[in-house]
């Protein structure tokens, strides 16, 4: 209601949805750092989940087996182990 009354943006829009959330805590590291005029830095985790979606894009992703190759493989291109 508040939204409508306001004007504010529809929460259940599709057109604001995101892929994937980033963390809360990661958001406001970003902002803190454009506020300061710098531009934030990729995250690991940003690296890694590009990576994992142009894994998906090229079709190296079929199942659930070959995401967690392509998870390793991602993973170990960054000097990271991945534990299971």
């Amino acid at each position: 209601m508040l939204n409508v009354r306001f004007g504010w943006a529809d929460p259940f829009d599709s057109s604001r949805r995101q892929l994937i959330l980033a963390p809360d805590w990661e958001h406001k590291i970003k902002a803190e750092t454009k506020r300061q005029g710098d531009s934030p830095p990729t995250t690991l985790r940003e690296k890694l989940i590009m990576a994992l979606l142009d894994e998906l894009r090229a079709g190296n992703v079929t199942c659930a087996e070959t995401l967690r190759q392509a998870t390793a493989r991602v993973a170990g291109q960054q000097g990271l182990d991945i534990l299971t």
